[in-house]
């Protein structure tokens, strides 16, 4: 459920130059102060996170899409997701990043989705939704809308527009989610990224596009 994954989420500061300087995840602690929540909705470092994403999913698909397709991205300090920034901090566009977990994991799947080519409007959607999988609940309730909201900037009025056209799908296929902006699209994304593989991306998946 989502509100789980807003608890649960890692959170930290990527910190590194972008040459050969060593970069490392500060994990912040449970009592998170306010000021921090307040930074999940700030354009610019939700910018650099699609950009370090991007950037990831270049370097080392088969390790993000190993990691999504898991679903624990929303686990506190996920070791695999540690060794995957680790081993990518080349990617790091600015000396110092706020990084979240879950964050990270919606701008990875949109990444990949975008690759693809996919666009859920023009997918045959599966008749019945798949079992313990709110994040299709969305998808397959508004699937124009959910293009849309993939092709927005993260803090821009077309996501805002995005997510207002999602809001009672969001309510309704989970219930008592973040109001935050960032996480709301994050874990839709992300946690409908096992089924979307499955069915359209993986090498097993019964459609191309």
């Amino acid at each position: 459920m989502l509100c789980c994954i807003v608890a649960l989420a890692a959170n930290g500061i990527i910190q590194g130059k972008c040459s050969a300087q060593a970069t490392q995840i500060e994990h912040a602690p449970s009592n998170e102060s306010p000021p921090f929540v307040v930074q999940l909705d700030d354009p610019t470092m939700l910018r650099d996170m699609v950009t370090f994403a991007d950037c990831v999913v270049t370097r080392e698909p088969k390790a993000v899409i190993h990691f999504l397709r898991e679903g624990n991205f929303a686990v506190p300090q996920n070791g695999e997701v540690r060794s995957i920034v680790q081993r990518n901090r080349a990617c790091l566009r600015v000396a110092n990043m706020r990084f979240n977990q879950v964050l990270f994991a919606g701008a990875a799947s949109e990444s990949l989705y975008r690759v693809s080519g996919l666009f859920f409007a023009k997918v045959s959607m599966p008749i019945t939704k798949p079992v313990n999988d709110p994040g299709m609940c969305v998808a397959m309730a508004k699937p124009k809308e959910v293009d849309n909201l993939l092709a927005a900037f993260p803090a821009s009025s077309e996501e805002k527009a995005a997510l207002a056209a999602l809001d009672a799908a969001i309510e309704r296929c989970h219930p008592n989610t973040s109001p935050h902006a960032s996480i709301r699209r994050a874990a839709v994304m992300a946690g409908m990224f096992p089924v979307v593989y499955d069915l359209f991306l993986g090498p097993r998946s019964r459609q191309s596009h």
